[in-house]
């Protein structure tokens, strides 16, 4: 379960940095 949150989180700031990057 801690790990799921943990690479939902990766994900989105993944996605944020992305997003602000381009």
């Amino acid at each position: 379960m801690k790990k799921l949150t943990h690479l939902l989180l990766t994900l989105m700031l993944l996605s944020v940095a992305a997003c602000s990057g381009e």
